[in-house]
């Protein structure tokens, strides 16, 4: 017996951690066959979320005769990540109007912030959907480097820290 994950034919695909994904063992059509992973589910089709760095999963089946074959699996994940521009130009060219995140992975958004060199609040994640657009209290804001920190949260609770500099370019 082997596991395959779905879509995916190398023998160990990179994935992103917490990203869904199907995997199923062949063959899997045998009259009889009982499976049972290691986490104690019967199905020989499954959807998993793998963690980084890497998951391990095990599957036995017990033909109608007695046999039984085992198989593992080790799915490599890729941690999740945010990418963030090093500047912008507010209503400049899109896509680079906005300073926002580009994400990769199950992350969600805890808290998103921007300063300004003398360490003034000028963003705090108002508008999610599109990032900040340069302004301060409705104010275009001035060309200069300021501050930004990204708190985000893996699917199994953990924040990851991402902090660094944006240059705004009027």
């Amino acid at each position: 017996i082997n596991i395959f994950c779905f879509n995916l034919n190398t023998e160990n695909p990179i994935l992103i951690e917490g990203e869904e994904t199907n995997i199923f063992v062949l063959p899997n059509d045998t009259d009889g066959a009982q499976f049972i992973w290691d986490d104690g589910d019967t199905e020989p089709n499954r959807t998993v979320f793998p963690e980084a760095p890497a998951t391990l999963y095990s599957v036995t089946v017990t033909y109608p005769n007695g046999c039984t074959r085992t198989a593992e699996k080790r799915l490599e994940a890729a941690p999740p990540e945010a990418q963030l521009p090093n500047a912008f130009i507010p209503n400049g060219p899109a896509p680079d109007n906005f300073f926002t995140p580009t994400i990769n992975g199950a992350l969600e958004v805890k808290s998103f912030e921007i300063y300004n060199r003398w360490g003034q609040l000028v963003y705090n994640n108002e508008t999610p959907g599109t990032g900040w657009d340069g302004t301060f209290k409705g104010q275009p804001s001035a060309s200069d480097v300021y501050l930004y920190q990204l708190v985000l949260v893996r699917f199994n609770g953990e924040e990851v820290v991402f902090r660094g500099n944006v240059t705004l370019i009027r």
